[in-house]
């Protein structure tokens, strides 16, 4: 997603969900990384948003703490310095301010988790998605599986699947904490 100034339609942030494709070893992952040092280097913010397990996670100048998904919100203006939200399976996404213009103290808040749960709600992945059968590889330590089969206390875990292909060999997934409806 693409946040420019209006009338003259000036980059202001770039917002990268990562895929398979841009975070999996290989050529696409080293051309995703070079973009990104083009957008950070060119003084647009940078919105990083890691929900897949797998693979390693995209580098950064210091190694990110062990974490199952987490957000990087690189604001221009404060390059390189940045925002890390790390997160585990057992905890909410963090909301974050997105970076707008220098001027704009703070952002508008992103609370993707309510994002994602009303498009888990709108689009029923409730109906489609495979509750009953175990999470995308890599494993989740024991007492996150157990805490995943039992579907956590007072939130819903979502599992949204990515076709597999034969590049990736399994399917790329993700388990997130989400609130339910009213809490």
């Amino acid at each position: 997603m693409r946040v420019e100034t209006v009338p003259d339609r000036e980059l202001v942030t770039i917002v990268e969900v990562l895929s398979p494709t841009n975070k999996a070893p290989g050529r696409e992952r080293l051309r995703y990384v070079r973009k990104r040092e083009v957008i950070v280097a060119s003084g647009a913010s940078l919105v990083e948003i890691d929900l897949l397990r797998r693979w390693e996670p995209m580098p950064l100048e210091v190694p990110p703490p062990a974490s199952d998904y987490r957000v990087l919100v690189c604001r221009g203006w404060e390059r390189p310095d940045a925002l890390l939200y790390p997160f585990w399976v057992k905890q909410a996404i963090p909301k974050f301010a997105l970076p707008l213009l220098p001027e704009d103290e703070v952002g508008p808040e992103v609370d993707l988790g309510s994002i994602i749960n009303a498009m888990h709600h709108t689009a029923r992945y409730a109906q489609v998605a495979r509750y009953d059968e175990p999470p995308p590889e890599p494993a989740f330590p024991p007492e996150a599986q157990e805490w995943v089969s039992g579907r956590g206390s007072g939130t819903v875990v979502v599992l949204m699947i990515v076709p597999s292909s034969a590049r990736y060999g399994a399917p790329a997934g993700l388990f997130l904490t989400l609130k339910r409806p009213g809490e």
